[in-house]
């Protein structure tokens, strides 16, 4: 998500030159992406039903490659990464979703 404020400053900057570089596209199906995969990381109760304490961690992040592990700054990342997410991405998210369905 830095990466996607950064960009949409530096073209409301108007200095585009400075983007040369950077698939526009590729950068926002990555973002989308990502946030998508993060979803895995959710304990949902479907999850949670199989830990030792499924109260303590319902509703809950962690990380599946690491024996799902949850510690504060997992769940830290998690959130201020979809909270960045609906604040900056999904808007145009909708948008994109309203022209295609016109």
């Amino acid at each position: 998500m830095a990466a996607y404020k950064l960009v949409q400053k530096v073209k409301k900057l108007g200095k585009t030159h400075l983007l040369a570089y950077i698939d526009d596209t590729f950068l926002e199906e990555t973002v989308d992406r990502r946030a998508e995969y993060q979803r895995v990381g959710y304990f949902y109760p479907e999850v949670a039903m199989y830990m030792k304490k499924p109260s303590l961690v319902l509703n809950g992040f962690f990380v599946r490659h690491h024996a799902f592990r949850v510690r504060i700054d997992d769940i830290e990342h998690y959130l201020s990464g979809y909270c960045q997410y609906l604040q900056y991405r999904w808007p145009n998210v909708q948008k994109s979703i309203a022209l295609t369905n016109v």
